[in-house]
Order: structure tokens, then C-alpha cells, then sequence
């Protein structure tokens, strides 16, 4: 017993000092390549008000940004016989410009207006897309502002990085935003044995990814893009659907108490338009969208899942990115959010 004892203290020891080591690594990685420590405490913009400190970080504003910091008009009391759209969303929402230089959130209001000019006087649709939101800065800011607009119905705009919990950035003075060293900590979930022990340990985690690789290796699957960007491996777990299902339900309910539906828009990432990859390893590579859509129907919510169309559209010559579309894949984009819309609200 004693030496059993023994060799445990000296185990614990060991990971202690292999933490402290591997930490210190992590730091200088991150000072040398001007990103902030993982132990630096997040910049406070000055335009944050004290409520809402659980976005962490939204624009000033100014510019082509409203009071809100959000790229759109200010969003006045509705009218009588206006239908207003709240989008809820990131940087696709924000950085969304379409052939006919507008947003493509702008170019579904246009389209909407037209269309469904004997239901309604006008459609409203607002554009409230910060970038580098995840699900729960999206909930927090609908909390904060959001029913506070008189939305008759919201969208979220669902990218594949929104499953970090519960921020995915860090604000910082000068570059606006930096990825957390928190992300670092999400490959364990933190409700079970041994994510509740091993959930602090930088260590561990990193052993994580090694053995990730090591098993695909071992089972035949490609080196992934996303497996090595440190904001989309996390969506291909299985732990942070559950956490993600929570704030939808959430959000569903708390815009049912008003009366309001609430529909989710997916997202797909660049990869998931390659034919090779999807031929081979379909399953695998789509297990988001799945997840996805499988909490939207379990919560009676509807879902448009984005992929197919702009996969039949020119598929990834319609990324300007990994993840954000061009020109071209907003014009997509904009023409498919307009018809599932419109026939929602007709029907």
C-alpha cells in the first residue's frame, strides 16, 4: 500500500510539472506569435455597457454600424404592418456582401418586401451579426436587445465554430479580436469521468488531439483541414451538441413565451463541397449538419441546411475562405433564405 501510495504522489508530481512545463510552452507560442497568453485576462471595449458584459465584445459605433454596432440602419419602433426578421449570427452575417453590393440579410428584406407586398405593408429584416459570436453570445444579445426590436421571428445563423462554449474569441485592443487559449480546453466534455477531472489540464487535452490523429491514421481517414484549425475540430465531438441543444431550447422557448418562431440557418464550411472527401468519408465529414438538424427537429424548429445549394451551385469556388462565402455564394445564399422564408410565412 505504501508503495502504491508512493508511486502515486510521484505521478501526480510528475503531471504537475509536465502541466507547468507545457503551459509555459503554450504561453511563449502565443507571445511569439502576438496572440494573447491563455492566463491574460480578456480587453473590455469601453462602448460595453456593465449589462452586458456577457457578450465580452461587440463594435462601436460608428461607420455603416448603428447605435448597436451592428452593419445596418438603426432599428427604429416597428411600424404598423411591418414584418420584421431578426437575424442572429457572426461573421457571415457581417461580412456578407453579395454581387449587387449589398448584405445578403439586406437582399432578403428587398426580395421578401416585394414578394409578400399583399401580406405585409414592408418586411424589416436586421442584420444583427457580430463577429466571432458563438450560440450563447447570439442568446445573450437576444436577451439583452433582441426582443427588445419586437421581432416577429428570429434566424439563427448557425456556423460550425458556434459550438465553443461559451466564447470562441478574446477581445484585444489591438487586433480587435484573438482566438481564447480557453478553445484549447473543449476536447474532453465537462460532464463526465474524464472530462470532469482532466478538464483544466492543458496537458491532457493536447493528448487529446495527439491521440485524434493517431486514431484517424489508424483507421484510414484524410488529414482534415478543420482537425487543425483551432476553431472548427470541435464541432466534429460529440460533447458539445449536447450544450448547444440547451441554448437552442433555450431560445426556442424563450421566444415562444412571445409568440415568436425561432429558425435555424446552416452553415457549411468549405471542406464539406469536396467531392473525394465526401465520396469516402460522407458520414464522418457532415456529422455537424446531422447533429444539427437532428436538436432542430427534436425541437420542432425549422432548419435549412445550407450545404446542398451551394454545394449544386459551384461549390467551393463559392468560399472566399474556410468559412466565409464570396460574391457569388451570397447570392445563393440569399436567393434559398428568400424562398424557405417567404414559404414559411405564406404557409
Amino acid at each position: 500500500m505504501s508503495r502504491l501510495l508512493l508511486s502515486l504522489v510521484v505521478f501526480v508530481l510528475a503531471a504537475a510539472v509536465a502541466e507547468v512545463m507545457f503551459r509555459s510552452h503554450l504561453e511563449s507560442q502565443d507571445l511569439a506569435r502576438g496572440e494573447l497568453a491563455w492566463d491574460t485576462p480578456p480587453w473590455t471595449p469601453p462602448w460595453l455597457e456593465p449589462e452586458e458584459a456577457s457578450l465580452r465584445w461587440r463594435f462601436s459605433p460608428g461607420g455603416d454600424r448603428n447605435s448597436l454596432g451592428l452593419r445596418d440602419r438603426e432599428v427604429l419602433p416597428k411600424r404598423p404592418g411591418e414584418h420584421r426578421v431578426l437575424f442572429l449570427g457572426d461573421s457571415l452575417l457581417y461580412f456578407s456582401e453579395t454581387s449587387e453590393a449589398m448584405l445578403f440579410p439586406d437582399l432578403v428584406e428587398q426580395r421578401l418586401s416585394q414578394r409578400l407586398s399583399g401580406r405585409f405593408e414592408s418586411v424589416d429584416v436586421v442584420n444583427a451579426g457580430v463577429p466571432g459570436y458563438t450560440t450563447f453570445q447570439e442568446l445573450e444579445f437576444l436577451k439583452l436587445h433582441g426582443l427588445g426590436m419586437d421581432p416577429n421571428r428570429v434566424v439563427l445563423a448557425f456556423v460550425l465554430n458556434d459550438v465553443h462554449h461559451p466564447y470562441l474569441h478574446l477581445p484585444r485592443e489591438d487586433t480587435d479580436l484573438a482566438l481564447d487559449p480557453a478553445t484549447r480546453l473543449q476536447r474532453f466534455g465537462t460532464l463526465r469521468v474524464p472530462g470532469r477531472l482532466l478538464r483544466s489540464s492543458h496537458l491532457a487535452h493536447e493528448s487529446m488531439r495527439v491521440l485524434d490523429q493517431l486514431w484517424g491514421r489508424a483507421t484510414g481517414r484524410p488529414p482534415f483541414e478543420f482537425a487543425e484549425m483551432g476553431d472548427q475540430w470541435l464541432a466534429w465531438k460529440r460533447h458539445p451538441w449536447r450544450r448547444t441543444e440547451a441554448l437552442l431550447r433555450e431560445m426556442r422557448d424563450l421566444l415562444a413565451e412571445r409568440g415568436i418562431p425561432l429558425h435555424v440557418l446552416v452553415f457549411p464550411v468549405r471542406e464539406q463541397m469536396d467531392i473525394s472527401k465526401l465520396a469516402a468519408h460522407r458520414d464522418y465529414l457532415l456529422y455537424p449538419q446531422a447533429q444539427l438538424l437532428k436538436i432542430a427537429e427534436r425541437l420542432e424548429v425549422d432548419s435549412l441546411d445550407l450545404r446542398p445549394v451551394l454545394a449544386a451551385g459551384g461549390g467551393a469556388a463559392l468560399f472566399s475562405d474556410y468559412v466565409h462565402l464570396n460574391a457569388e455564394g451570397n447570392d445563393v445564399v440569399a436567393q434559398e433564405v428568400e424562398r424557405w422564408l417567404a414559404d414559411i410565412i405564406e404557409h
